[in-house]
């Protein structure tokens, strides 16, 4: 089972009491556009890190953001509401794809506003919290 982080680092205040699912939603839902930048990695079954990506992205809801990986290799994912720009530097090249409202992926369910949907597919725990600094975990059940 692979386990996938996600580091936010936006400022809020949530209540302890509330499910981690929750708090994602709360923390999501009140705006129509935001930024952030991420942190994401993978572990295994024995909880060894393994591949890890860093970056940032802007939403601007319904339906557009851009996804920007900086490292370990540059991407972005842009998506104007009708179709998805997939753009890799590396290879110079770019693909598109219509824009599907049934996409199932965490960052695409996140992105898009779908925070509860999530519930179906992960384990949503909160990992750490201080300051302006909020860790969830999702986990493939």
């Amino acid at each position: 089972m692979r386990k996938l982080f996600a580091t936010l680092l936006l400022s809020a205040s949530m209540t302890l009491q509330a499910q981690p699912i929750d708090q994602l939603a709360s923390l999501l839902s009140g705006y129509d556009r935001f930024t952030a930048d991420f942190d994401q990695f993978i572990t295994n079954e024995q909880g060894v890190r393994g591949e890890s990506s860093t970056g940032h992205f802007a939403i601007e809801r319904p339906d557009r953001f851009a996804w920007i990986t900086v490292s370990p290799f540059p991407q972005e994912i842009i998506s104007d509401g009708e179709f998805i720009w997939i753009y890799d530097p590396d290879l110079e090249q770019a693909t598109r794809k219509p824009a599907d409202e049934n996409t199932e992926s965490a960052p695409a369910l996140i992105l898009n506003g779908r925070i509860h949907e999530l519930d179906r597919r992960y384990e949503v725990e909160l990992v750490q919290q201080q300051d302006d600094m909020i860790v969830f975990e999702l986990l493939p059940k």
